[in-house]
Parts: structure tokens; sequence; C-alpha cells
């Protein structure tokens, strides 16, 4: 019993980490080629600007910047936060409301969402809370990251803290 809880466990954490790295994926994709060159040149060309070889982007050279220059480096790495985010969430809420409560990663380890009550999958309401409390603690507040997945290593039936919040469960099918 309790090398099959591990199984899923194990399951679980890498099918999350494919889920994650396949949304960073598209959200880099989306930056490189939408994002910045379009709406953030001036801000890409004070970060090239500022990164000489071997200069690291330190307080000392955003001081010698000016306040132009400091506000689009700031506008940047806002956009860059903002559509990593946004991207996260889309990828996990889109992906488990149009494929029954099942990711990319978590079709490949047979894992699905259903609810507590009734093992049926989960709504959009429940996908949406669960999609943004995980999407906040990874890309937010990352210590809470751990703390969302300590609450699911330390409970029997495992289930994590953005589970416990939209009252789901993983399960295999």
């Amino acid at each position: 019993m309790e090398a099959e809880r591990r199984r899923r466990t194990f399951a679980r954490v890498v099918a999350y980490l494919m889920d994650v790295t396949l949304a960073l994926m598209c959200a880099m994709v989306l930056l490189k080629v939408w994002v910045l060159p379009r709406h953030h040149a001036a801000g890409l060309q004070v970060l090239q600007s500022a990164r000489e070889p071997g200069l690291r982007l330190s307080a000392e050279v955003l001081a010698n910047l000016s306040e132009d220059q400091r506000v689009a480096l700031f506008r940047l790495i806002g956009t860059f936060q903002w559509v990593v985010m946004s991207t996260i969430f889309l990828y996990f809420f889109l992906s488990e409301i149009l494929a029954g409560g099942a990711s990319l990663g978590k079709r490949i380890f047979r894992l699905r969402i259903v609810t507590v009550q009734s093992a049926e999958p989960i709504g959009i309401f429940r996908t949406c809370t669960r999609t943004a409390v995980s999407t906040t603690c990874l890309t937010l507040f990352f210590p809470f990251l751990f703390v969302n997945f300590l609450v699911g290593l330390f409970r029997r039936d495992r289930r994590c803290l953005h589970d416990l919040i939209a009252h789901s469960w993983v399960i295999r099918y």
C-alpha cells in the first residue's frame, strides 16, 4: 500500500514538472516571438546595452540608467512575469477543462482530477480555483509551492493545498 502511494506521488510530481516545463516553453516562445519584440523593444535594448560581456545587471548598473531606461526595463520585467503567469494558468486551466481533468502530463501517467464528493470531473469554477492557487504559489509566492506540496506529502489521501481548497482529488484512471 505504501509503495503504491509513493508511485502515485512520484507520478503526480513528474506529471506536474512536465506540465510546468511545457507551459514555460510556450511562454518563452510567446515572449520571444511576439510580445517582447513588438511591445518592448526599448526594454530589450536597455537590457542588451546594460549587459556587456562580463558585466552583470546589478544595482550599480541600474543606478547609471536614465529614468526612461529604468522604466522601460521594469516594464519589460513586469510583462515577462505577467506573460509567464498567464501562460501557466491558461495551460493548466484549458488543458484540464478541455481534456476532462487531465493535462498532458497527467494524461501520460493516467491521472485526472475529480471532485471529492462524486468522483466526477471538476467544473469550471473548481478548476479555476485550483489552477489559480497552484499558479500563484508557483509564480508569485514560490516558497508556498513547497508548502502546497508538503501538505500533500503529509496527508494520507495525498491531496495538496490547491486540491483541498477546490475540493478536488487526483486519481488514476
